[in-house]
């Protein structure tokens, strides 16, 4: 996986002097000071698929990199936290998992990594709400595109 270095100017001139700083002595700004900046719509991702159903994520990885993009996985909410927030860019996360549930993660993600972009994905219509971009199992590889689109147009 390679470094994608964020485009968009830095909000707050503190951030922006931190981020200066780092920059200047060849290191990536501190994950907490840096805010996600949504790659453009079309733009290849690093994505963290987050599924506790090993065949499910295996599809979802290669629907993904069908689609230009490089994959992490993770089996459940707790080890999707564990990975680096600088290492993807985009996360595909389950609803229902064993400890804790989609949102939970999806939460917990953000919190290290304001703004992230996700799909949340569940094959029950009955837990689908406004509050994140749902899609539906089973999915191909155009809806996943799309949902993909509509949570960079949400962020």
């Amino acid at each position: 996986l390679t470094t994608r270095t964020p485009e968009a100017p830095i909000k707050t001139e503190a951030v922006a002097e931190i981020a200066a700083e780092a920059a200047a002595e060849g290191r990536a700004p501190p994950v907490a000071e840096a805010r996600t900046v949504p790659p453009n719509p079309g733009e290849k991702m690093r994505i963290l698929v987050i599924d506790d159903d090993p065949m499910v994520r295996r599809a979802t990885r290669r629907q993904l990199e069908r689609l230009g993009h490089a994959v992490l996985e993770a089996g459940d909410g707790e080890s999707g936290i564990a990975v680096d927030p600088s290492s993807y860019d985009f996360a595909v996360v389950d609803v229902t998992m064993p400890g804790l549930d989609g949102p939970t993660t999806l939460a917990r993600l953000r919190a290290r990594r304001p703004g992230l972009p996700a799909v949340i994905v569940t094959g029950r219509g009955d837990l689908v709400d406004d509050s994140h971009e749902v899609l539906l199992k089973p999915f191909d590889r155009e809806l996943l595109a799309a949902a993909i689109l509509r949570a960079l147009e949400r962020v």
